[in-house]
């Protein structure tokens, strides 16, 4: 599969003497972000000669990340024939968060297919296992499909070699092994990483972030994380914890937090607080901060 490589620059160009996998990077995340595009235009927009973008795309013809499509009109000349992303491959996404686990089909342009809600056991050594049924049911559900990889987000900081948490103070569950489990029961391939990191990244792959080279995105739930992309990259500093801002103290006689601290971030401005602020102004118990409370 196309490797994802980020450019930070809108107007996108190449040379030849550029890595291979670069440019046929930089190929197809421009037939994914303009299709239906033509040969022609893709010379056009990348900057690569047209024998190189010709050369590239049989490639990713051939092993079926693109089709072709339909015919151009033109006045005079030979009609061009666009091409588009593959809509028969995709990919699973799984976004675990204590209040509430989400799985997704998508394609491999990130346009969501079909979701739903896994309805996580109580037991929490039974976690994963319903976790991989569901994705087998939505595999079996999807059979007219070609998957070419699951991306799961975690809702702390994960270090994929040794498949552990290095830092999750909002969740206990031991789901330290999930990577290697859902492999070993799909077979496909999971990429494992915090949810901020994902958010920041999505900012990238959507066109969201107007090509700037640096930008923090902020991922607002049970708590607080950030995802930092710095000189075009994802920074995620020693250990994989860059981006832990949620636990940055800011009142030191604050309420306690997850993390054994007091008065952080993630403790005044996630949405824990939002529902407690809700209850003390309301001077009613909010339902959904009882739920919060009793899936943290």
């Amino acid at each position: 599969m196309p490797t994802s490589h980020y450019i930070a620059n809108n107007h996108l160009s190449a040379s030849n003497k550029m890595p291979r996998q670069i440019n046929r990077n930089l190929i197809f995340n421009q037939i994914r972000t303009k299709q239906p595009i033509s040969r022609a235009d893709l010379s056009r927009s990348s900057g690569l000669q047209r024998s190189t973008v010709s050369l590239i795309v049989e490639e990713l013809l051939a092993e079926r990340w693109i089709v072709e499509g339909p015919t151009g009109q033109i006045p005079r000349g030979r009609r061009p024939t666009f091409l588009q992303i593959n809509s028969q491959r995709g990919v699973l996404a799984l976004d675990i968060h204590p209040a509430q686990t989400t799985l997704a089909v998508t394609d491999l342009g990130g346009k969501i297919l079909a979701q739903e809600v896994v309805v996580l056991p109580q037991n929490p050594k039974k976690m994963v296992g319903a976790i991989v049924d569901a994705i087998r049911k939505m595999i079996a559900a999807h059979h007219d499909r070609s998957f070419d990889g699951i991306g799961i987000n975690l809702p702390g900081r994960f270090d994929p070699e040794l498949e552990k948490f290095v830092f999750a103070p909002n969740i206990d569950w031991p789901i330290g092994r999930i990577k290697s489990r859902v492999e070993q029961a799909t077979g496909l391939s999971v990429v494992v990483d915090n949810v901020a990191n994902a958010c920041a990244l999505s900012e990238i792959w959507f066109g969201y972030s107007d090509g700037m080279h640096d930008l923090v995105a902020v991922n607002v739930s049970e708590g607080i994380g950030t995802g930092i992309i710095a000189n075009g990259r994802l920074l995620r500093g020693v250990g994989g914890v860059a981006g832990e801002f949620g636990h940055v103290q800011l009142d030191p006689n604050g309420l306690p937090c997850g993390c054994g601290s007091r008065g952080c971030w993630e403790t005044v401005a996630s949405n824990r607080a939002g529902m407690r602020y809700y209850t003390e102004v309301a001077q009613r118990p909010s339902p959904a901060f009882d739920a919060l409370l009793q899936m943290a």
